[in-house]
């Protein structure tokens, strides 16, 4: 989904409820702009009464991302405990904060090699693909089409800390 909005009429879809309307113009600093685009703070006024909080994403209705709550990614491991499949965090996708769980390692990719190796965990400053599932639907596109709305941080539900970095 593309980063900018253009006001004249713009059909979207509100993710992830899927309610549509069309943008009706585009308010920064107290006047109307004709387009916005990451990261400015913005409001957007539609032309229909719908529901939208913090973390929905507005996208055009020829380009929405696809809706998942299971997700297989490149995970780049920040932690001196390992990652392992079954264990909760908090996954920051966009301004969306959702409950996840590792539901599995793939692999682990060797750096020196680049041979991918089986394992079932991630140790630290290890790269590996992980399968995870989010207890909300996250609005996503595949990284090397859109790296806001393809990259993630994972954080430890009782540090705060930022434990990995995924796409």
């Amino acid at each position: 989904a593309p980063t900018r909005i253009e006001w004249w009429g713009d059909e979207i879809v509100s993710l992830p409820s899927g309610r549509q309307s069309r943008v009706k113009s585009i308010i920064s600093c107290g006047r109307e702009i004709p387009e916005a685009f990451a990261p400015m703070a913005v409001t957007v006024t539609l032309a229909d009464e719908i529901d939208a909080s913090r973390g929905d994403v507005f996208a055009p209705l020829n380009n929405t991302p696809r809706l998942e709550t299971r997700i297989e990614a490149m995970v780049v491991w920040m932690a001196n405990d390992a990652l392992e499949s079954g264990k909760s965090y908090l996954l920051k996708h966009t301004t969306n904060t959702t409950s996840a769980t590792v539901t599995g390692v793939r692999y682990k990719t060797n750096v020196n090699t680049l041979h991918q190796e089986k394992s079932g965990k991630l140790a630290l400053n290890e790269i590996g693909r992980v399968e995870i599932e989010t207890m909300r639907p996250l609005a996503v596109d595949p990284y090397r089409s859109n790296r806001q709305m393809g990259a993630f941080i994972l954080v430890d539900r009782m540090t705060n800390a930022t434990v990995g970095a995924g796409m």
